[in-house]
């Protein structure tokens, strides 16, 4: 057992060490390198772009990471009083007949990267005269460094950072956030495995509202040992 967390606790220095460097880097890649499009992805597999000088034109705030911050759950507004079973006033999607995540994550939802329109960088305030989202949920820290660097394509679109180098090239980029390692660590399943071990080791609820204590379910009334 020694051994088992001994080796997590260096495969977590190791991860923590990457995912430092790779925020360190972001704002050194926005200071200038890339000519690109406006945006979203260079093709997989596409030349790597000349190197020149940083964009000077409009400002732009960026947001690069996973679900967490790509605005994965806008889709949901919370709970409704709607008892139709069709989620109306809790799914944004609801179009009064059926379903439409589009209206809410664009073209994003084919790709399934899913970035909504409420979106952190959409919805915080910002000193930037645009809002830049590269963010894909799903996304782990191999999928925002540059391709150079080892970082890897995702879900149709070029590693983050040079998909940040084409915006820096265009734009003045002013702040750049990240959000990234829960699906490195595996948070999902962590989660999952919380949840079954919960519902089969919790004991059931003490009749009457009763409260339980260590030793079982008291006696008296709710909220009573």
């Amino acid at each position: 057992m020694p051994e088992r967390s001994s080796s997590i606790t260096r495969r977590t220095t190791r991860f923590t060490r990457r995912l430092l460097a790779a925020a360190l880097a972001l704002p050194l890649s926005a200071l200038g390198l890339v000519v690109g499009a406006a945006a979203p992805a260079r093709a997989i597999g596409a030349a790597a772009p000349a190197r020149a000088t940083a964009g000077t034109g409009t400002t732009a705030s960026v947001t690069l990471g996973d679900s967490y911050i790509s605005g994965e759950a806008g889709r949901w507004k919370g709970n409704s009083l709607a008892t139709g079973g069709s989620r109306a006033g809790t799914d944004r999607s609801w179009t009064g007949s059926g379903y439409d995540p589009a209206r809410i994550y664009g073209s994003t939802y084919a790709s399934g990267c899913d970035r909504s329109d409420v979106a952190e960088v959409r919805s915080a305030p910002t000193v930037a005269q645009t809002r830049i989202n590269l963010a894909c949920s799903g996304a782990v820290a191999a999928n925002v460094y540059r391709a150079a660097n080892g970082g890897q394509s995702f879900k149709g679109e070029a590693p983050q950072a040079d998909q940040l180098a084409a915006v820096a090239a265009q734009y003045d980029v002013k702040a750049i956030t990240l959000s990234i390692g829960g699906n490195d660590l595996g948070f999902s399943d962590v989660i999952e495995t919380c949840g079954e071990r919960r519902s089969r080791c919790s004991p059931p609820p003490c009749p009457g509202g009763r409260r339980r204590s260590r030793s079982g379910c008291g006696r008296g009334g709710p909220g009573r040992r």
